[in-house]
């Protein structure tokens, strides 16, 4: 139902290659989501309450303590329709490595083509997918298949993946510490995703095409991760 109830977390802090630590070149994340529509639950009640959902945690090891690496979600923050767009977070270890709100909204002048084509405005399944290329630069945003979003070097900041931290890797849910034994977890607060989640991937390789588009959407069995 995607009432944000449910999310998941490593047992432990994630390896290394969940904060692409193995990705020496470059990466491609992609995932399957389904936003629960403009109010948390699909319009149900949330402790007594409907309440509007603007962002949520898809997934990452960036979470409310602001450890972590990095954390993908879906926003709606400066959209001009209330439609919900994919964006990025990315800490180094010093602040002034910090890559905060990479996403067409907040930095409209990485729009690639018509602005309607980078928001969500449903409640289906839509494929997104984040890749970078250390060589460029180049951070790059696709929604079904399509590339919506693109930038080098944002704010003059080079990405450096540097960063220490003990963070466990999440979905659905943006940990507020350590989850063990159920501890730490934001389920029905500010930040938990409501809606659907499936098939995430991360890859050492950039999987779309220089045509700004995904020769072929992967296949998904929709395995939710926020039922």
């Amino acid at each position: 139902t995607g009432h944000g109830e449910h999310g998941f977390a490593s047992a432990a802090k994630g390896p290394a290659k969940l904060d692409f630590k193995t990705c020496d070149k470059e990466w491609t994340l992609e995932v399957w989501v389904r936003r629960g529509g403009p109010l948390q639950a699909f319009g149900g009640m949330v402790r007594g309450k409907t309440n509007p959902f603007h962002y949520g945690h898809v997934c990452g090891t960036y979470d409310k303590t602001k450890k972590g690496v990095w954390e993908l979600y879906l926003s709606d923050a400066k959209s001009a329709d209330g439609s919900m767009t994919p964006g990025i977070h990315f800490f180094g270890a010093d602040a002034n490595q910090a890559l905060e709100n990479l996403d067409p909204w907040h930095r409209p002048q990485g729009i690639v083509g018509n602005r309607s084509n980078a928001g969500i405005r449903d409640t289906e399944w839509h494929h997104v997918a984040w890749q970078y290329n250390y060589a460029e630069d180049l951070h790059e945003l696709f929604l079904d298949g399509r590339l919506i979003w693109k930038m080098q070097s944002p704010d003059d900041r080079k990405l450096v993946n540097n960063r220490q931290h003990d963070s466990q890797f999440s979905v659905s849910t943006s940990l507020t510490g350590y989850s063990r034994y159920g501890g730490g977890f934001n389920y029905l607060g500010e930040g938990n995703f409501f809606g659907q989640i499936g098939e995430i991937r991360i890859s050492n390789v950039r999987r779309y095409g220089r045509g700004g588009f995904l020769d072929r959407l992967p296949s998904v069995s929709f395995s939710q991760v926020s039922p």
